[in-house]
C-alpha cells in the first residue's frame, strides 16, 4: 500500500487534523456552514478570518453584515 491508494474519510481527516491550525479551521468552518447556511468554501474563508483576524474583501452577499467582511 502506498499514499496514492489511500482514501481518507471525514472521521479520520478530523482525527488527523484535530488540534492543528487546519483542523481548527475545518471544524469552525463546519459549524459556520451549519449555522449560517453558507457554502463550504465561504465557510472556510469566514472561519479563517474569525480565527486569524484578517478581513474578507468580497462582494458575496453571504458575507453581508458580518464584522469580518469588507463589502465591495
Amino acid at each position: 500500500m502506498n499514499a496514492s491508494n489511500i482514501f481518507v474519510d471525514s472521521f479520520a481527516w478530523l482525527e488527523i487534523l484535530n488540534g492543528s491550525d487546519r483542523g481548527k479551521i475545518a471544524l469552525a468552518g463546519a459549524r459556520i456552514r451549519l449555522d449560517h447556511k453558507m457554502g463550504a468554501v465561504d465557510s472556510l474563508i469566514l472561519a479563517t478570518a474569525i480565527l486569524h483576524d484578517p478581513k474578507v474583501l468580497t462582494g458575496d452577499q453571504h458575507f453581508e453584515g458580518m464584522a469580518e467582511a469588507v463589502m465591495i
